[in-house]
């Protein structure tokens, strides 16, 4: 039987520019492989860097190993896209996460 992730990774190799593929593929990893997540985020967004939902989702895993400088870096850097894309919902989740981190 075909677990979800393996049917993630069989979509990918069938379309390996999918950006949503990568994330959701990261968002499934997330909890057992943090750290192949974070190298899979940190990818994605060098890559596809107008992907806007990775930004806010790679801020928090840095934040959880606590590498606050590099969340703030994801949040800002989201925070500059979502500007450019005039995407206020996913802009206010970003601003308000910096705002958090720094407290």
């Amino acid at each position: 039987m075909l677990t979800r992730l393996n049917m993630l990774f069989e979509m990918l190799h069938q379309t390996p520019d999918d950006p949503f593929l990568i994330y959701a593929i990261g968002l499934e990893m997330q909890q057992t492989e943090p750290q192949k997540t974070i190298e899979m985020w940190q990818k994605l967004a060098e890559d596809f860097e107008d992907y806007l939902p990775v930004y806010y989702s790679l801020g928090k895993l840095y934040e959880d190993f606590e590498e606050i400088d590099l969340a703030k870096n994801m949040y800002e850097k989201g925070i500059l896209i979502a500007k450019k894309q005039e995407n206020h919902k996913i802009l206010k989740e970003l601003q308000t996460a910096l705002m958090n981190v720094d407290f």
